[in-house]
C-alpha cells in the first residue's frame, strides 16, 4: 500500500470538452494543493483512453485512470455517474493510504489551497463524513441555499414506493411508474431496475435507520469525504452493489451522501465565507472576483454562462495561476 495523504477523484465523460476541461482542472491542482498526491480518473469513455498531460505541470502527481465499471449501463450522469464514483473510492481505500479525498467535476477549479482548511473541519467535527455545500449553492440569498433539507430524500420516497410493490406487475408492463419525484418527471422501473434496487436497499434501510429523512447531500461538482467514510463504505458496499446503482435514477452526490447516513457519518456544510467550497449546481454562486474575496479554494460550475463565459472565467483563473503559482 502506498502512502497518499490526500487524493482527488476526477469523473471524465467521452467527450473532447470535458478532457480540455480536465487539463485546466489538473492544471489549478498542481498550482495551488501540494496535499492531493494522487488524482484517480473515472473514465466514462466507451474504450479507455490514454490521456496526454505532456502540456500540463503536475507536481509529479500520480495520474490513474480507472473504467467506469457501469459499461454503458444507465445514465452517465445520473446512477452511471454514481457506480463510477463508488468504484473510484473502493480502488482508493484498496491501493492509498489517505487522509481524504476530494471529488471534483471536470468543471470545477482549485483556486486557493484547501487542504489545512479541511482537516481542521475533519478534526474540529469527528461525526463529519462529507464535508461541502449542502444543497444546490453556496449564495446563501438563493433560495436553492440547503433547500433540500426542506425535503424529504428520494431515497426514502422510493423505499416508501416500492415497500409494497409486486415484481409480478413486470409480466405485463415492460416499465412500471414509481411515485419518486426526478429532474424529468417521475421515474419508471424495469425488472432490471427493481433487482439492482433490492440489492442495495439493505444500504438505504441503514442510512433512514441512522437519520436520514430530509435530502441532505453535498453539491456534488465539488466535495469532500473523509478516509474513515471511504473505509465504512468500502466495507459495507461491494462490487455489486456498485454496479447496481448504474440501473438507477439517483444522483451520484445524494447516493454519496445516503451512503455517509448509513456508516453513521453526517454531511456538514463548509460553504460560507471563508470556507473552501463556493459551489453552484449551474454556473457560479457569484463573480470569479467575488468568489476570491470571499476566500473559497474550491469552485463550480465553470461551464455555464452564469457570472460569464467559460472561456472568461478559466482565463481569469488562468491569469491568477501564472501571476501567483510557481510549479517546480
Amino acid at each position: 500500500m502506498s502512502t497518499a495523504g490526500a487524493a482527488a477523484i476526477v469523473p471524465v465523460g467521452p467527450s473532447d470538452a470535458d478532457v480540455v476541461r480536465l487539463i485546466d482542472l489538473i492544471d489549478s491542482v498542481a498550482c495551488y494543493e501540494p496535499a492531493i498526491r494522487t488524482i484517480v480518473l473515472i473514465d466514462d469513455a466507451g474504450e479507455p483512453r490514454n490521456f496526454d498531460f505532456s502540456d500540463v505541470s503536475t507536481r509529479q502527481i500520480q495520474i490513474v485512470s480507472v473504467p467506469n465499471p457501469r459499461r454503458g449501463l444507465g445514465d452517465g450522469k445520473w446512477g452511471g455517474l454514481a457506480a463510477g464514483v463508488l468504484h473510484a473510492l473502493r480502488w482508493i481505500d484498496a491501493q492509498l493510504d489517505v487522509r481524504w479525498v476530494v471529488k471534483l467535476d471536470v468543471d470545477a477549479l482549485v483556486i486557493a489551497p484547501f487542504a489545512d482548511a479541511v482537516t481542521k473541519c475533519l478534526a474540529t467535527h469527528p461525526d463529519a463524513g462529507v464535508i461541502g455545500c449542502i444543497g444546490e449553492t453556496s449564495d446563501r440569498s438563493e433560495p436553492g441555499f440547503q433547500g433540500c433539507l426542506r425535503r424529504r430524500s428520494r431515497f426514502v420516497k422510493a423505499r416508501d414506493a416500492l415497500s409494497n410493490f409486486a415484481p409480478e406487475r413486470f409480466a405485463h408492463q415492460a416499465r412500471v411508474p414509481v411515485a419518486v419525484p426526478h429532474v424529468g418527471g417521475m421515474i419508471t422501473f424495469s425488472a432490471d431496475d427493481y433487482r439492482a434496487y433490492t440489492q442495495v436497499r439493505p444500504h438505504i434501510d441503514l442510512a433512514i435507520e441512522h437519520g436520514l429523512d430530509a435530502a441532505e447531500y453535498c453539491q456534488g461538482g465539488a466535495y469532500v469525504l473523509s478516509g474513515e467514510t471511504i473505509s465504512r463504505l468500502s466495507a459495507l458496499a461491494g462490487p455489486e452493489h456498485t454496479r447496481a446503482w448504474a440501473h438507477l435514477p439517483f444522483g451520484e452526490d445524494e447516493t454519496v451522501s445516503m451512503y455517509c447516513r448509513a456508516v453513521k457519518l453526517r454531511v456538514h456544510d463548509f460553504s460560507n465565507a471563508g470556507e473552501p467550497f463556493g459551489v453552484r449546481y449551474r454556473g457560479l454562486p457569484c463573480s470569479p472576483s467575488q468568489l476570491v474575496e470571499r476566500g473559497h479554494a474550491l469552485i463550480h460550475s465553470v461551464s455555464s454562462a452564469h457570472h460569464g463565459s467559460e472561456a472568461d472565467i478559466r482565463r481569469f483563473f488562468a491569469d491568477r495561476r501564472r501571476a501567483r503559482c510557481t510549479i517546480v
